[in-house]
């Protein structure tokens, strides 16, 4: 099972931290059109996913 430091080379998760209003949060690809917010604890042993919306292009 691949952690999230694993998911975050792959290129087409697209994991990245946010700024702004979710500043704290981070986001990641789930699709082409869904993406999750989620907030890293502890050393990134635990992810705790806020939201999970469809993306806006």
């Amino acid at each position: 099972m691949l952690g999230i430091e694993e998911i975050r080379k792959i290129s087409g998760y697209h994991d990245e931290p946010l700024q702004a209003d979710r500043k704290g949060l981070r986001s990641i690809r789930l699709s082409k059109s869904y993406r999750a917010f989620y907030i890293e604890y502890q050393n990134d042993i635990i992810i705790e996913v806020i939201e999970v919306n469809k993306h806006e292009y």
